[in-house]
């Protein structure tokens, strides 16, 4: 199925429209990527996502514990998982 182009929008509601992507926030982060291509740069995505089961992905958990840092991240001696997702993150977040 061809992707439609939306256009780029400065803010950006999303929904996993699934369950199986409400797993968990490092499955619904999925949905953001999905719609990246629609989101102005300095735009602003909300993600609307259950997450019943947690994080789900180990370099997020790491991240929000404190144990993994930005420079850690980005010259990193192992892989870990979620890692991708939370690079993405970093690079294309602003502090507001």
């Amino acid at each position: 199925m061809p992707k439609k182009d939306v256009g780029k929008h400065r803010t950006m509601i999303i929904s996993t429209g699934k369950e199986s992507s409400n797993f968990a926030l490092g499955k619904s982060l999925a949905s953001i990527w999905s719609c990246s291509e629609a989101i102005k740069n300095d735009g602003i995505a909300l993600l609307i996502a259950e997450c019943k089961h947690g994080v789900n992905s180990d370099a997020i958990q790491q991240f929000i514990d404190g144990r993994l840092s930005v420079s850690r991240l980005k010259n990193p001696s192992e892989y870990i998982s979620g890692m991708e997702d939370l690079l993405y993150l970093t690079e294309n977040t602003k502090e507001v």
